[in-house]
């Protein structure tokens, strides 16, 4: 058994809060808790069940639809009505077949009367009545099937999925572009699942459509961006559990080559995967179609207009000050702003703007440090974002320690391993003795014994046992993980407490 399971991406950040899809998601779960709260299935399982019966008693009749299709679904399969002549006698003196009804065609009229009895009751479900049916091309259907789904689990990945890229997609396009582009995706998708079965009276239901349609323009808007994933590995008797992260432009054109092999090789009307693909290369051509056509700068300089109405009048002031070269006076402003409100991140990025224009080094660093500060509470992946352009600039030494710590860990759980090595050498290379360098040695040690390095990870392990900061609280987890990087390559000799790596100031 394998789940995997996408849990979150690198930049999920948003400018404003995302309404649109807030409320997509709200409306699939009112939908489906209001269905299952007011479904009537009882008038539908007595006329199956008579249909089904009878058939089953008179297996000489011929099935319509759809209790021909309900027959399949259930595994339930009479026997032909004309089984070869030599074997009709055999089969009348078994009792496998009984004999022929001389009352053969008012048997056929009733259960054609029954079979139209189930067709109308299943007329009157919800997903017949709301989902989109190939055969019948219900224009109502094109918008409602969007909101129907088949089961909470059909419903809770569609919404997470929706999420994930949905967020960003309404930041970058705006709330009502957006709405209109997952909309039509849904459309979209329903006739591309018509191609593919354009007689079926099986509805379609699910947002899954109008989703792909979202992560096809996410896979353009967002083509390098990291996405993280869970997985769960069930072997005989033991579970294996863990994360691993990789780029747009892998996993999604992977899952869009799953779903057409699915569709080209796949039996049965249980998934719409050519919907799946209809709305995915929709959000594809959307996407490259906004972008090359130059809408997309204008759809983002019209957000930042709406973004900034509501801001308070003073730090737009403060930033015609800073578009017109008076960087002391806007500085100034923003100084009194930050005193009432010191954790509003756009005081910090226009503090760092007018730093940045006033060429002054020291501010410059001082604006990233607050900046990055006030980021990290809300928006811990843009706060990483920030702290590399910091340095690219080098502008990252009035960052604290405790935060450096924090980034490096924040780069283990994204899986950039290689930057959270540096991140962690840095803090205990320069030999002082505080509690990030302590916990920079066990997490860096952590990491080496992850990726199989046992003999390096017991030599951090051991600095940090002997390290002259005070850590009784952390002696016996350092203990464990000794014996497990130990059991990984041969144990060396204990690092000597006279010369440890870290030192006293």
């Amino acid at each position: 058994m394998f789940f995997l399971v996408p849990v979150s991406h690198e930049s999920m950040t948003a400018r404003r809060w995302p309404w649109v899809t807030t409320s997509i998601v709200a409306l699939n779960l009112i939908v489906h808790v209001t269905l299952l709260l007011t479904a009537n299935t009882h008038e539908l399982e007595q006329v199956g069940r008579r249909a089904l019966d009878f058939h089953v008693a008179h297996p000489k009749l011929a099935a319509k639809p759809p209790l021909d299709r309900i027959e399949r679904a259930l595994g339930v399969k009479p026997i032909p009505a004309d089984p070869h002549p030599e074997l009709s006698e055999v089969l009348e003196l078994s009792g496998a077949r009984p004999a022929v009804e001389d009352d053969g065609v008012e048997l056929q009229a009733e259960l054609d009367a029954l079979c139209e009895e189930l067709d109308q009751a299943l007329a009157r479900t919800p997903n017949y009545r709301f989902g989109y049916v190939p055969a019948k091309m219900s224009g109502l259907g094109l918008i409602t099937h969007q909101f129907l789904h088949g089961g909470w689990m059909h419903l809770i990945f569609n919404m997470w999925f929706l999420w994930l890229v949905g967020c960003n997609i309404e930041d970058g396009w705006g709330r009502l572009v957006f709405l209109g582009f997952y909309l039509v995706s849904g459309v979209v998708a329903a006739f591309s699942h018509q191609l593919s079965v354009p007689t079926s009276a099986v509805p379609l239901i699910g947002a899954s459509g109008a989703v792909a349609g979202a992560m096809g323009a996410f896979l353009v808007k967002y083509l390098k961006t990291s996405i993280r994933f869970w997985y769960l590995v069930w072997l005989v008797f033991r579970p294996i559990m863990g994360s691993f992260s990789a780029p747009a432009f892998v996993i999604l054109p992977l899952w869009l080559a799953t779903q057409l092999f699915w569709g080209i090789f796949g039996e049965g009307e249980s998934v719409a995967y050519w919907a799946h693909v209809g709305g995915f290369a929709f959000g594809v051509g959307v996407a490259l179609a906004v972008r090359f056509s130059g809408q997309e700068k204008k759809l983002d300089a019209a957000i930042e207009k709406q973004i900034s109405v509501s801001q308070d009048p003073r730090l737009l002031a403060a930033g015609e000050h800073i578009d017109r070269g008076e960087y002391d006076v806007a500085l100034r402003r923003l100084d009194e702003l930050v005193r009432e409100d010191p954790n509003k991140v756009e005081l910090h990025l226009e503090r760092l703007r007018a730093a940045q224009g006033k060429h002054d080094p020291s501010l410059e660093s001082s604006a990233y440090a607050d900046a990055i500060r006030a980021y990290l509470q809300h928006m811990p992946d843009t706060a990483l974002e920030l702290f590399e352009e910091a340095c690219h600039a080098g502008r990252a030494e009035k960052l604290s320690r405790d935060v450096l710590l924090r980034f490096g860990r924040l780069c283990v759980t994204r899986g950039s391993t290689d930057r959270a090595a540096e991140i962690f050498s840095a803090l205990y290379a320069g030999g002082a003795v505080d509690a990030p360098a302590l916990n920079a040695l066990i997490a860096h040690g952590e990491l080496l014994l992850a990726r199989g390095d046992g003999r390096a990870a017991a030599e951090l392990f051991e600095y940090a046992a002997v390290a002259p900061f005070p850590h009784a609280e952390l002696d016996d987890y350092l203990q464990q993980k000794l014996k497990q990087a130990w059991s990984q390559t041969p144990p060396r000799p204990s690092v000597s407490a006279s010369r440890p790596p870290l030192r006293n100031a």
